[in-house]
């Protein structure tokens, strides 16, 4: 039984795929940044979490700073 979500997160490229799978195999929309464009500034991974409303996960120690 699997229970739908809303829940979207957008994946940072330094951020290893096993988490992207996990969260997609829980049923969470992710999008990849990897796969969007990986040279994407991190004002842009902002602006796409905000107009998809969705929670960004990182490992870059200085992101948006």
């Amino acid at each position: 039984m699997t229970t739908e979500t809303s829940l979207k997160f957008i994946i940072d490229v330094g951020v290893g795929r096993s988490i992207e799978e996990w969260l997609k195999s829980q049923d969470f929309k992710v999008i990849a940044i990897r796969f969007v464009n990986p040279e994407m500034e991190d004002f842009q991974i902002v602006q796409i979490a905000n107009a998809e409303d969705g929670v960004i996960i990182t490992m870059d120690k200085d992101f948006e700073n």
